[in-house]
């Protein structure tokens, strides 16, 4: 019976570290979108002369931030 009792605490244990671990890793990688490829996005828009895109593209940016700060 204390056999069972292990076996299902650790199920769910196992079970609640895993998903602490995907909501961590999906943490990091928002965050490490947001600081290297967001501004090499628009430098390479700038650089190749899509300034007509790359503005917009930061407007776009710049309200899903603030509206997500809200959130």
């Amino acid at each position: 019976m204390l056999t069972l009792l292990f076996i299902i605490l650790l199920c769910t244990t196992t079970w609640k570290l895993f998903g602490f671990a995907l909501k961590a890793s999906w943490r990091i990688l928002k965050i490490v979108l947001a600081i290297l490829f967001l501004p090499l996005a628009v430098i390479g828009l700038a650089y190749i002369g899509l300034f007509f895109v790359a503005i917009p593209f930061l407007i776009l940016v710049g309200l899903v931030t603030v509206i997500g700060d809200f959130l």
